[in-house]
């Protein structure tokens, strides 16, 4: 704290003593006796090395100096415990059953159709979840998919849609309306949708693809829907809205509705929007409508999504086999996966995740890494963008995605991240479902997620189709009982170890075989101390680490109470949460600057000062209104 003459403050990251630290001391402009040692360091802009962290005590005069206390890395950390060998992954060899042996070819489809699925898309082989679907969704029957992430799903209707409509004489019109309704949870994954489908259509360009999502303008998608089109993409929320205002939007020719992703369409609570979109085909037009119905996992609502919509529909179910209870759900991962999980101290976090990006950067990965909370996501982004460089000294290309950007910026972003050959994607849960990004090598998941599912999905980004990937885990201590939870879903995971990511970052920047444990801990405290000294520099910066540092304790305690006994509030060390996020204040220095206590009136020096207000979630303040009692006079 600050004292009156603005000369001194102690700032401390926990409240455990004794404590190992690195006292660092600053002064104005005070002389010293030069016949005496020193017993601090003088801190200087720029200094970074801490290649010596001593036992010092804090002197007695620190009423009248300004100090630092400055935390180490190594020290003060809770032991890594050990990981059950039932909770992880055999080494056998999987084999790829993502393509079957037979070509499209073989299959009823149009000569134009074959053609340019072969020439253009350069796809022959159908993946195993396109041929056992395509002969029961050509001959007109309602089907239920089940199958991993990255296995064709999308393909495995778009094809037998065309086929239909291409087949209709005399031939459709734009001014017919939808044909088929496909109905996706996201933006990203309806504009993913929308191009498989413009690619599939080259052949047949009098039918009309189009999509309609929240975020676009309602008057652009008004006029695009007046001109008509025959396959409409839509997330559910914006069509509803079309239904109820657009005039020129009617289901009087529907074919075919299709539900991707509806696990997720569900949790994201569009159930009561489905049931309205279902009534409204209902009462545009009598003709059978067939239904398809995908979905990564069997849930109970997505059970009663299927006898709600569905007339004995066909299952095909790609998942491992041997599942007969269906409350005792196992999770399919791709088969050319490998996962692994890593255990790290607080503390050494926000470096230990620093040395894996940089590490991969430099073998030209693309990495996706999955934070919880948006602001997170904002403060790692402006992190590492401004502080990490390759061997080089150029820097490393980051981009962000998360729910709080506008359409615009995220099209941008997913298409820049897709494009490119290199590149370190931060990004929340809104990337985790259905996207299609090529060639993802790694999937590092910084923040465990709150489900399996949610698990699964994330990983689905990386080795999609026939191709291979790998997914990393971190884990603090306190969570390594995750796994037992991950295991008994079938997910079992590989361990890395801490030590062995730090040496080979530290082994890459200084290009030698063999590193000391001394020299390992001198250039990873040195790494860290660019990443507090930037958060001191910049008051933006500091804010975002601020409001991160908040947002993550707001998020631990969301997690359902089946899991909380692992992801409890009362497991996080508050002084070491504060050094991932390259904070040197205290918990109770941070608490007053964040204002969690709502609406108090605060005096200082006479004046009042009103406390700003924050909710649990989001990172923008309000201001709370001044107390409405009179003071009674004594």
């Amino acid at each position: 704290m600050e004292s009156n003459d603005g000369d001194n403050i102690l700032l401390n990251l926990t409240t455990e003593q004794p404590y190992s630290v690195a006292i660092i001391k600053k002064t104005k402009s005070r002389q010293s006796d030069s016949t005496k040692k020193p017993r601090h360091v003088k801190l200087t802009q720029g200094s970074a090395k801490c290649k010596n962290v001593h036992k010092n005590k804090v002197s007695e005069d620190a009423n009248s100096e300004k100090f630092q206390v400055i935390s180490s890395l190594f020290r003060k950390n809770p032991k890594l415990p050990d990981i059950s060998s039932a909770v992880i992954q055999s080494e056998d060899k999987k084999e790829d059953g993502t393509f079957s042996g037979s070509e499209f070819r073989n299959m009823n489809l149009a000569p134009f159709m074959i053609s340019n699925l072969e020439k253009n898309l350069h796809l022959k082989k159908m993946t195993s979840v396109q041929k056992a679907s395509l002969p029961s969704l050509l001959s007109g029957k309602d089907v239920f998919i089940k199958s991993p992430t990255g296995t064709g799903k999308t393909l495995a209707y778009v094809i037998p849609v065309v086929q239909s409509l291409q087949d209709i004489l005399p031939k459709i019109q734009r001014i017919d309306g939808p044909y088929c309704l496909i109905l996706v949870p996201t933006r990203e994954l309806a504009s993913q949708t929308l191009t498989v489908i413009q690619q599939v259509l080259k052949p047949f360009i009098w039918i009309v693809p189009g999509c309609v999502t929240g975020g676009e303008k309602r008057k652009s998608e008004k006029a695009r829907l007046r001109k008509g089109v025959n396959i409409l993409v839509a997330t559910p929320g914006r069509l509803v809205d079309h239904l109820k205002t657009t005039q020129c939007l009617t289901m009087a020719q529907l074919k075919w509705l299709i539900l991707d992703e509806a696990d997720r369409l569900l949790d994201l609570g569009f159930e009561q929007d489905i049931s309205f979109i279902l009534s409204t085909i209902k009462e545009h037009t009598s003709r059978k409508v067939q239904k398809v119905l995908l979905s990564a996992t069997l849930s109970r609502g997505v059970e009663n999504l299927l006898d709600v919509s569905m007339e004995n529909p066909v299952t095909i179910d790609l998942t491992k086999e041997g599942n007969s209870e269906r409350e005792q759900v196992e999770y399919q991962t791709p088969s050319l996966l490998e996962q692994f999980c890593v255990v790290v101290p607080m503390k050494l976090r926000l470096v230990t995740l620093a040395a894996f990006l940089q590490r991969k950067y430099l073998k030209n990965c693309k990495i996706i890494v999955f934070f919880t909370t948006q602001d997170s996501v904002d403060f790692h982004f402006v992190l590492y963008s401004s502080t990490l460089t390759t061997v080089e000294g150029d820097k490393l290309k980051f981009l962000k995605l998360h729910g709080k950007l506008s359409q615009h910026e995220r099209t941008e972003v997913f298409s820049n991240f897709k494009d490119s050959d290199q590149g370190i994607l931060l990004c929340t849960d809104v990337a985790a479902r259905g996207l299609d990004l090529p060639s993802v090598n790694w999937i590092v998941q910084y923040n465990p997620p709150v489900s399996s599912t949610d698990y699964v999905h994330r990983v689905g980004r990386t080795a999609r189709i026939g191709m291979s990937g790998q997914a990393l885990l971190f884990l603090l201590p306190t969570e390594v009982p995750y796994l037992n939870i991950l295991s008994e879903q079938n997910l079992r995971l590989n361990e890395l170890k801490m030590n062995d990511i730090l040496t080979a970052f530290v082994r890459s920047h200084c290009g030698k075989k063999k590193t000391s444990e001394e020299y390992l801990h001198s250039l990873v405290t040195e790494q860290h101390m660019k990443f507090e000294e930037n958060v001191l520099q910049n008051k933006s910066l500091k804010q975002l680490a601020l409001t991160a540092f908040r947002s993550f304790i707001g998020a631990y305690n969301t997690f359902p109470s089946s899991i909380k006994h692992v992801f409890h509030p009362r497991n996080l060390h508050l002084g070491h949460l504060a050094k991932s996020f390259a904070l040197r204040e205290t918990p109770s220095e941070m608490k007053q600057k964040l204002s969690f206590k709502e609406g108090r009136m605060q005096v200082d020096e006479g004046k009042v000062k009103r406390s700003r207000k924050v909710s649990e979630h989001s990172s923008k303040f309000a201001v709370a209104e001044p107390s409405k009692k009179k003071l009674k006079r004594r």
